[in-house]
């Protein structure tokens, strides 16, 4: 039976490089220990797929939230259908917790949302990330879209909603701490995160 957990946290959280490896701000010769690496199959953020068509079609993000946050809940429901594998799978942010970011961005949901956010179902625990203190995300930056704007207050509020919506569904909640205690075996904060990861999710 195909296994699905996801790595959810705020903006600037880590989960795009703990899933692929690198972040999407950094240079593109970057690469540090990953889940995919570890041979998982990873899914990327349905946000960021349907961020794309909508630039690809060369429309204002800002004017088109709603949208976009269609198109991200039609990617979660064909996914969640067609996804057959028996690998064990990591995705990218869950469905629940785009409830968190539509309000930060004063988005309407589509009607079909939380009708899907009870059938589309995730092994625990769900893994949240703290969010990186050291990323400045509170002003726009040239390599990012103008949706990923948050001081570092706003993220960790955004993260303890997250984590209320998903114990509120009933979900066991793990949270991963930014800077984990070095182990025997590696001092690199990208490997010790994935260790623990896999230690929470592997156990259960």
């Amino acid at each position: 039976m195909t296994k699905k957990f996801v790595i959810d946290g705020a903006f600037g959280s880590g989960k795009t490089t703990i899933l692929f490896g690198r972040g999407s701000e950094e240079p593109l010769d970057t690469h540090h220990d990953c889940l995919k690496d570890r041979g998982f199959n990873v899914l990327r953020e349905a946000c960021s797929i349907a961020l794309h068509s909508v630039k690809d079609e060369e429309l204002p993000l800002i004017e088109n939230l709603d949208e976009i946050f269609r198109r991200l809940t039609e990617i979660e429901i064909e996914r969640y259908f067609r996804m057959q594998d028996d690998k064990t799978t990591f995705q990218e942010r869950g469905l629940l917790a785009y409830e968190v970011i539509a309000q930060k961005l004063g988005a309407t949901l589509p009607p079909n949302f939380y009708k899907y956010v009870d059938i589309i179902q995730y092994d625990g625990p769900i893994i949240m990330l703290e969010p990186i203190s050291s990323f400045d995300m509170s002003k726009q930056r040239q390599s990012a879209h103008e949706l990923r704007v948050a001081t570092y207050e706003e993220r960790i509020e955004m993260h303890r909603a997250m984590i209320s919506l998903y114990r509120e569904k009933g979900y066991d909640v793990v949270e991963i701490a930014e800077n984990l205690p070095i182990s025997p075996e590696t001092s690199d904060p990208f490997s010790l995160r994935v260790n623990e990861i896999l230690k929470e999710t592997m156990k259960r």
